[in-house]
């Protein structure tokens, strides 16, 4: 009788197990997971892992909000996003983070511009430059004018932009030179410009996913997660590896 017991303890124990397993692969099915994204990667990788998540998960609402560093922490804190893909060097101890990787900034010009004959660009080189450059208020416009400041460089932001498709418009128009993210430098050499690392300092930061600690993750942003991770590496080879240098 006791053998009989602990059998169909057991048996009870599987079927509870296989029935929470199968409800959380039922709730990860559907849904609606909200995102947001620092918009270099909601410009450049993010369109690929989505293509791929929707293929294993069509029944799942993605939304995708894509602002500067601030607005990202600013909706996963507020509830407004589930999780957001942004820097997390000296993120705010609210947030688990997730390490995805780093992306070094690039110097983007138009193909005819004296600076693209070199191998990599400082910037004591773009001081003479208009640049075309992103609001103050981004974390890339801080970290490109804390450096040159510590340089002693003074760079000539002409015009200021919100998006980087206007980045890359305004530079193939001849308005001026860009610095960005390693991101964006696929969305360059499609515009048919040309891109040349920063160096001298070579600057770079850390990228990953935040979401806060008190409140974890749906069943579907851990999907999308888990998606972000695994195909990150691929999504953020930059053209140029994949087409060719240019």
């Amino acid at each position: 009788g006791q053998e009989f017991v602990s059998l169909a303890n057991r048996m009870l124990s599987d079927l509870r197990i296989s029935y929470e397993n199968m409800r959380e692969i039922s709730d990860e099915q559907r849904g609606r997971s909200i995102v947001s994204a620092v918009m270099s990667v909601a410009y450049t990788q993010l369109p690929r892992i989505v293509a791929r998540y929707r293929e294993s998960r069509p029944r799942i609402e993605l939304q995708i909000r894509e602002g500067v560093h601030g607005t990202v922490l600013d909706d996963v804190r507020s509830g407004v996003a589930d999780m957001g893909i942004t820097y997390i060097d000296g993120v705010p101890g609210e947030f688990s983070v997730v390490a995805l990787g780093r992306e070094a900034f690039h110097v983007v010009m138009p193909r005819q511009h004296p600076l693209s004959a070199n191998a990599g660009v400082t910037l004591e080189q773009l001081a003479p430059y208009a640049q075309v450059s992103l609001p103050k208020e981004s974390q890339t416009r801080r970290l490109i004018d804390s450096h040159a400041s510590v340089a002693g460089v003074s760079l000539r932001h002409a015009v200021t932009v919100s998006q980087f498709a206007t980045v890359m418009q305004c530079v193939w128009a001849g308005v001026g030179v860009a610095i960005v993210p390693g991101g964006a430098v696929p969305a360059a050499l499609g515009a048919d410009l040309v891109a040349r690392p920063l160096t001298k300092p070579a600057l770079s930061q850390a990228i990953g996913v935040v979401f806060l600690k008190e409140r974890g993750l749906t069943p579907s942003a851990s999907g999308f997660l888990a998606q972000l991770r695994s195909d990150w590496v691929q999504a953020a080879v930059p053209a140029s590896r994949r087409r060719g240098v240019r």
